[in-house]
């Protein structure tokens, strides 16, 4: 693709992002504040976390280097950043409304997605803006699968810039530590960053098991 294509790819991108926003703001004005038209203000947060963390990244990337392994050092921060994302949810859309429930039904695939996505990254040269995208095609997927397919697809560049911002992170703070990637092509990596995907049906079975036994409502 060219660097003319590219740019205008995404200029398309953010503009959509920003439609997605302003319609959400539009809502909130028409229909007043709920949990349903809180969300806007969770999605600022998110971009919030994240540019903490980008204008942070170097002293930051010192300081989680107390971590000693980098394998733990990787999937404790993503998880981390994954806990940032589910507080700023809690009063808009959470999965449970008891924050100690929520993190309990999310660890394990948020935990299991970190340590699978390492292992890809330590094998394949993403650069820092192929693993943004297509990790947040998985929020993509997840969103359509657990709400609305037809819905994901209209906010299709807002999820991917959602989950990529949380995603993003260990990444993002760690590009320089990874030494040796083999090169590959762009088919390749994209076909390579849905191994993880496979944290999220196990993530399914477990929160299906804890609703089944314990009872939970979710939302």
């Amino acid at each position: 693709m060219g660097e003319r294509a590219t740019r205008v790819l995404k200029w398309i991108f953010w503009i959509w992002v920003v439609l997605m926003l302003l319609l959400q703001i539009a809502n909130l004005f028409m229909n007043g504040v709920n949990r349903g038209t809180l969300i806007i203000f969770s999605e600022f947060l998110i971009f919030v976390w994240f540019g903490f963390i980008y204008f942070l990244r170097k002293p930051l990337s010192k300081i989680i280097k107390k971590i000693p392994n980098k394998y733990l050092r990787f999937v404790v921060v993503g998880y981390l950043s994954t806990v940032v994302a589910e507080l700023v949810y809690m009063f808009s859309h959470p999965m449970h409304r008891n924050v100690v429930w929520d993190l309990i039904l999310t660890a394990p695939w948020y935990i299991l997605w970190m340590a699978l996505w390492f292992k890809i990254l330590k094998k394949y040269d993403y650069s820092l803006v192929e693993a943004f995208v297509l990790a947040g095609v998985h929020g993509l997927i997840i969103e359509g699968l657990l709400n609305s397919p037809l819905l994901a697809l209209m906010g299709l560049p807002l999820f991917i810039a959602l989950y990529g911002c949380f995603f993003i992170v260990p990444y993002l703070l760690m590009k320089d530590e990874f030494k040796g990637q083999k090169h590959a092509s762009l088919w390749k990596k994209i076909k390579m960053s849905f191994v993880p995907l496979i944290a999220f049906i196990i993530g399914f079975i477990w929160i299906f098991s804890l609703v089944k036994i314990f009872g939970l409502t979710l939302h």
